[in-house]
């Protein structure tokens, strides 16, 4: 409902996206959706996934919070956000999302879901570099790079 509201309520698009920038935001939606299908079952988890899942879980909720009517499923150039979580990374829903679909492979952990966690890895990296490369048509987006160093992860990308 959350996600729904902010769906609904958010600002016009400055710029669409590409429809290549489009189709490459769809296989880290598909593949974190798989892995989390792959998952079962959450009953018996141990406390560190447990934690890591309901980790990622806040941190997406949060961050969407903070992005409010700049939400968006497929990258369009609107508003940037650089407050809360964005103060840290230029991307902490992703992180987020990272998270969960971390401990949705370490609770299955197949050949499979090694191999599709890795995929959503390349896949969420594809993404994030084509919305920056939207973002970026702003001097906003500019000056913040600038100040947010990290993508994803603060001190490693």
């Amino acid at each position: 409902m959350f996600i729904g509201t902010l769906f609904i309520l958010r600002k016009p698009v400055i710029e669409e996206g590409s429809t290549f920038t489009m189709i490459i935001s769809v296989p880290s939606f598909l593949l974190g959706g798989f892995l989390f299908k792959m998952t079962h079952s959450f009953q018996n988890l141990s406390p560190f996934i447990e934690g890591l899942f309901f980790t990622g879980v806040a941190i997406t909720i949060f961050s969407f919070f903070y992005l409010g009517k700049n939400f968006a499923i497929c990258p369009n150039l609107r508003e940037v956000t650089t407050k809360g979580p964005y103060q840290q990374v230029r991307h902490p829903g992703y992180f987020g999302e990272m998270l969960m679909t971390l401990a949705c492979c370490m609770v299955n952990t197949s050949f499979l879901s090694v191999i599709a966690f890795l995929l959503f890895i390349g896949s969420l990296i594809l993404r994030i570099r084509e919305e920056e490369k939207l973002l970026s048509k702003t001097v906003e987006y500019q000056t913040y790079k600038s100040v947010v160093k990290w993508r994803l992860v603060p001190y490693v990308w």
